[in-house]
């Protein structure tokens, strides 16, 4: 139901309330984007095998966005001298201003709308007495 079919003061505070839920949910994934991988998940990962030409062997590649910033995540095994592989780990970031400005946008609706929620609320008939 949008917020235009709404019959009711109630019915139009479910609507907002609703609204208000899928927003605080995109800002937390937004901030909580990151997904951490094994190296044995990320070699089998399927975007990290459609490199083209395909990445050599040793070396595997990750992304993500960590709060504003996309990370990139290189790690390349290397021959080590005694025994065991050593892990050569490269990392490099860049800000995302855009989606800072998304998340201050999306927190100044959330602002609003919880502002006239309340509005609401004060409105109803059990308040006006």
């Amino acid at each position: 139901m949008s917020f235009a079919e709404a019959s009711d003061e109630k019915d139009k505070q479910s609507v907002l309330q609703n609204v208000k839920w899928a927003m605080q949910d995109n800002v937390l994934s937004i901030y909580t984007f990151v997904i951490f991988r094994s190296l044995l998940e990320l070699c089998h990962f399927p975007p990290t095998r459609r490199f083209n030409p395909p990445l050599p062997q040793d070396q595997l590649l990750s992304f993500y966005i960590s709060s504003c910033r996309l990370v990139c995540a290189s790690y390349h095994m290397v021959p080590k001298q005694s025994a065991p592989q050593g892990l050569s780990i490269t990392m490099a970031e860049c800000q995302l201003p855009y989606l800072e400005e998304v998340l201050q946008q999306l927190n100044l609706a959330l602002t609003h709308i919880e502002r006239l929620i309340g509005n609401l609320e004060m409105c109803q008939p059990h308040n006006l007495r």
